[in-house]
């Protein structure tokens, strides 16, 4: 489901929101007022595989870019504004234990491995291990946002949980959220189980 059609369903169907063309012919929320309609929710874009048939894969490589079945989701341009919080939620699955690998969840312009993470996490050399990925970033200016990682809920984390990002972001251009994998060994497969992306303007 498209941004676009996701956010009809979420915020149309309750008469906050509507969706129109800005004078360069992009896509705008706007409220009833002609302002993004602050505080509502909507579910940018998901997808949900199984254990036995995951949304995507990568097999014998040591790094590369999940391959969406749909091509990777799509903030359209000036969906985001000041303090719109994007939420993020992942399912991953290791199978094999040669080594450990690095997963990453990218945000930006390119919608490649240029991009910063707005999740990064190392699993562990273990055969069918599952990782569980919740973070969010906050919205600081039109070209930067702050993210938070890898640190449990209600808990402290490490040093560079948080960080804030000003390269490749931009509201007033789309931008893009895409998978990969890093430093893996090429007899291990990964597999990208299930995502979901969320807004709050």
């Amino acid at each position: 489901m498209s941004g676009i059609s996701s956010f009809l369903v979420n915020a149309l169907a309750l008469g906050v929101a509507r969706v129109k063309p800005d004078s360069t012919g992009k896509m705008v929320f706007v409220g009833p007022n002609g302002r993004n309609p602050k505080g509502i929710p909507y579910i940018l874009a998901r997808a949900s595989g199984s254990l036995a048939a995951p949304v995507a894969t990568l097999t014998g490589v040591t790094a590369g870019s999940f391959v969406l079945p749909l091509g990777n989701p799509v903030i359209p341009a000036n969906a985001l504004e000041l303090g719109s919080r994007i939420c993020l939620s992942a399912h991953f699955r290791r199978r094999g234990a040669f080594a450990t690998a690095g997963v990453n969840v990218r945000l930006g312009t390119n919608g490649t491995t240029t991009d910063n993470p707005l999740a990064g996490f190392n699993m562990n050399a273990g055969n069918l291990i599952d990782l569980r990925i919740e973070s969010f970033a906050n919205v600081t200016s039109a070209t930067s946002f702050t993210r938070m990682s890898w640190t449990p809920i209600n808990g402290s984390g490490g040093g560079g949980s948080a960080s804030d990002v000003a390269t490749a972001f931009n509201i007033a251009t789309d931008m893009f959220i895409s998978f990969d994998l890093s430093a893996a060994n090429a007899g291990d497969a990964f597999d990208l189980v299930s995502y979901q992306f969320s807004i709050i303007p």
